[in-house]
This record gives structure tokens, C-alpha cells and sequence, in this order.
């Protein structure tokens, strides 16, 4: 039996599928820090104590790496800003932020 192959885009859509599944809940999303325990102690993005992220943190728990595909695309979605920064920017919402997920998924999938 033969294993798909996918293409990059089905690759970064998954990906951000997965980050934003992460951060669903506003619970589950932070600013300031990549990654928290569930007592609220800063820790790695590959910890298994981490249960909630921010942006950044969600998409490095996914993709093991700071830049890529998945990167460009949530960019994209808010002026191709630094993730980081618009992630903790103090108007940016939760809201928002499943929303850019969103939307660069959809991007993405009229060309996957």
C-alpha cells in the first residue's frame, strides 16, 4: 500500500489545524510566555506539562521549528507582522487570533 503524499499546502494546513486546535479555548491561550503549565509556570513548548500557548508556542509544539510555511501564512492574515508581537499586543483578542488561524487555512486550502 502506497502512503499519500501531501503537499506543502496540505502539510501547513494541517500544521495550523493542529496549532489552532491548541488554542481553542481561551483558557488554552497566553500572552507573554510560548508555553504554560497548568499552575501557571513558564516551560518548554515541548514539555508535557505545557497546556496552554500562545501563538508562537502552539505552532512551535507543532512544527518543532520558528519559521516556515505556517509561519508566512498566519502572518499574512494581520500585515505580516511578527507573530510574537501581534500575538501579545494588548488589542489583540483571542478572537482574533482563531480568527488569522482561520483565515490562513482558508487561504491555503484554495490552493491545496
Amino acid at each position: 500500500m502506497t502512503e499519500k503524499v501531501f503537499t506543502q499546502e496540505e502539510q501547513t494546513i494541517k500544521a495550523l489545524r493542529e496549532a489552532r486546535a491548541l488554542i481553542d479555548e481561551p483558557s488554552k491561550w497566553i500572552k507573554g510566555d510560548l508555553a504554560r503549565s497548568k499552575f501557571g509556570n513558564t516551560c518548554e513548548t515541548s514539555s508535557q506539562n505545557a497546556v496552554c500557548f500562545c501563538s508562537v508556542g502552539a505552532l512551535m509544539r507543532v512544527t518543532g521549528h520558528l519559521f516556515g510555511p505556517e509561519w508566512r501564512a498566519l502572518s499574512s492574515t494581520f500585515g505580516n507582522r511578527p507573530v510574537a508581537a501581534w500575538n501579545d499586543d494588548s488589542a489583540t483578542t483571542h478572537k482574533d487570533v482563531l480568527a488569522a488561524f482561520d483565515r490562513a487555512i482558508a487561504d491555503l486550502e484554495m490552493f491545496a
